[in-house]
């Protein structure tokens, strides 16, 4: 997010690496990340200490916040729904993420456990990292039309990608509720 440092993750025989060059000293650091068996996009926090992603665990796409000074992740979904794109948002309080699940609860499930047809197309939806809560805004409700791509526009907008009317383009949604989340712990 400042600019003096560019990442990229490239997976070489099986194995998934984070390397970071410092523009500055032009140094390069390679590590490995370990426990997943691809990394789909990530996202760096406004402070670039930890970054979202979209990753393969287990055969399923889930979302994970990764702390790169540790090595160690938080993960946020678990179930057999395809959790794509997520970005933080409003102060990396929270995750703007696209996703083909049907209501707006995030439940750890086994995928085993489900036998009936997935959707096939994605809904927008935000996850408040700060509280961790389990129930999502859903930013987006539509059947048979397929939004990825999210992006933080402002405090109330966000864009992304539809092909809504055939092809991809790009969209603006107007989130006009405002949720407060009460801390009861």
């Amino acid at each position: 997010p400042t600019g003096k440092l560019f990442s990229i993750i490239t997976e070489e025989k099986d194995k998934i690496f984070l390397t970071t060059y410092t523009l500055e000293s032009e140094s390069k650091n390679k590590r490995a990340i370990i426990n997943f068996e691809k990394i789909l996009d990530f996202s760096y926090s406004d402070d670039g200490k930890k970054f979202a992603m979209s990753a393969i665990q287990k055969g399923q796409s889930d979302i994970f916040v990764f702390t790169a000074a540790s090595n160690a992740y938080d993960q946020i979904t678990k179930d057999i729904y395809d959790d794509l794109n997520p970005r933080f948002v409003h102060g990396s309080n929270e995750l703007i993420f696209s996703s083909n699940r049907p209501t707006d609860t995030i439940r750890f499930e086994d995928a085993g456990n489900w036998k009936k047809q997935l959707p096939q197309t994605n809904d927008l939806f935000i996850y408040n990292y700060t509280y961790k809560s389990n129930i999502l805004r859903r930013l987006t409700n539509t059947p048979f039309v397929n939004e990825v791509r999210p992006a933080h526009y402002d405090s109330i907008h966000y864009a992304y990608l539809t092909d809504q009317n055939g092809i991809y383009n790009r969209f603006m949604a107007n989130y006009d509720t405002i949720i407060s989340y009460v801390d009861t712990s």
